[in-house]
């Protein structure tokens, strides 16, 4: 069956030394468009997307966690999403990258700085910060935290009062999902404690 999709998620066997494991998606397709829950992978890489999609749009530079922008910018603009069952790409672990071997470096903090730039890229571009980017925005402030467990309990604390700062400047209770207003509160209360446990629970 052909369908004019704006992307299309392929499966991919992912390769670690001499050790290889598959991992599949169920073939389907979503003519109404998609939110970032239904994506499994928030990743460029193993995927076709329309090039109409990235007008406009590049890269942050200098920062980890890059990828960001597409939960932020492009999946939004998905009106026809696809995923196949096939095997379309080989992931090669690299235990010298970054998602390997970042853990402990203080430049992990950019999963917090990231979000600010997505959220200032927004304001610029006068795009609503809506109820789905505001829960967006609470799941990297909280659940993506976890990158930041291995720094000390110091910098995790004024990471966390920065977190609070971008949730009260860029977001508006009016515009928080039911499940998402508890860490709202926690944000806006600055419960480190809380957030801290959530984080490590990567809730």
């Amino acid at each position: 069956m052909r369908v004019n999709a704006d992307l299309v998620d392929g499966s991919y066997a992912e390769i670690r030394g001499y050790e290889k494991s598959y991992h599949k998606f169920n073939h389907v397709i979503k003519k109404n468009g998609i939110s970032n829950e239904d994506i499994v992978l928030g990743y460029a890489w193993g995927r076709v997307m329309k090039v109409e999609l990235w007008k406009d749009i590049y890269f942050p530079q200098n920062y980890w966690f890059e990828d960001t922008i597409l939960n932020f910018f492009i999946i939004p603009k998905v009106k026809v999403y696809a995923a196949v069952d096939e095997i379309c790409y080989a992931y090669l672990v690299n235990p010298k990258g970054i998602t390997q071997s970042s853990k402990g470096k203080i430049k992990n903090l950019d999963t917090l700085y990231i979000v600010e730039y997505m959220l200032k890229e927004l304001t610029a571009r006068k795009i609503s910060i809506d109820v789905k980017y505001s829960h967006l925005v609470l799941f990297q402030l909280s659940a993506r935290m976890s990158r930041l467990n291995s720094l000390p309990e110091d910098i995790r604390f004024y990471a966390f009062l920065y977190a609070s700062f971008i949730v009260k400047k860029y977001l508006h209770q009016d515009q928080i999902k039911r499940q998402d207003r508890f860490i709202f509160h926690v944000f806006t209360l600055q419960n480190f404690q809380v957030w801290n446990l959530l984080v490590k629970l990567r809730i």
